[in-house]
């Protein structure tokens, strides 16, 4: 095993939850699990540090960096606004192909919430998001979003603690999908950029107010 594959296999536990915040990630205990020595498992330490999702110690040593909710609340802004770029990228990539499986994506979510099935339709939103970001031709962009998804990930569902939010959030779909059979570059942006920042708005506020209860 090298070091890039004992760095994925870190990645994985720490987005999993195995190793949850504040775990203590022991060298000699990892090089046991994975047959591997020392100084690949420190490489993957330090390419985790660079992603942000583990810190260092004086004299400790490595541990999954501590949910901060403050750090977490400027990410999702920086997310936002990378989504609504890739949308606004996409627009003109966009075919009728990529409608119609969008479209079925939506009629996929009507029916989860007909049916209350929170978590098919969680599958199902982050589908026709990614389709929409895979369409705006840029890797960069692409391997932006997906470090940035992966260090905003919580363990609660978005659509578990706001259950009411499914139905708004796939009319919201509905209005992304007329900007993008439009055209319309700046509407599709902008529509994005509002459903999300609603989204986060709820979220932030929530867990702050968890965060005071838990002082209390």
């Amino acid at each position: 095993m090298k070091s890039n594959e004992v760095y994925e296999l870190m990645k994985q536990n720490i987005l999993s939850f195995k190793y949850k915040p504040g775990h203590k990630l022991n060298i000699r205990e990892i090089s046991r699990e994975t047959n591997m020595s020392d100084i690949p498992i420190r490489e993957a330490l330090k390419m985790l540090e660079t992603e942000g999702f583990v810190e260092f110690e004086k004299n400790k040593g490595a541990k999954v960096k501590e949910f901060d909710l403050d750090e977490f609340d400027k990410l999702c802004k920086f997310r936002i606004e990378i989504e609504a770029l890739a949308t606004r990228w996409a627009v003109p990539n966009i075919g009728e192909h990529d409608i119609k499986i969008l479209n079925e994506y939506i009629m996929k979510m009507d029916y989860c919430i007909s049916t209350n099935k929170v978590a098919e339709y969680e599958l199902i939103n982050s589908n026709f998001h990614q389709h929409i970001y895979g369409l705006c031709n840029s890797q960069i962009l692409m391997e932006t979003l997906s470090n940035l998804f992966a260090r905003t990930k919580y363990t609660k569902s978005f659509f578990n603690l706001f259950p009411e939010r499914l139905k708004n959030s796939n009319e919201e779909h509905k209005e992304i999908l007329k900007a993008l059979i439009e055209k319309d570059e700046k509407l599709a942006e902008n529509t994005i950029r509002v459903q999300k920042i609603n989204s986060t708005t709820d979220m932030i506020k929530k867990l702050r107010a968890e965060k005071e209860g838990n002082k209390g």
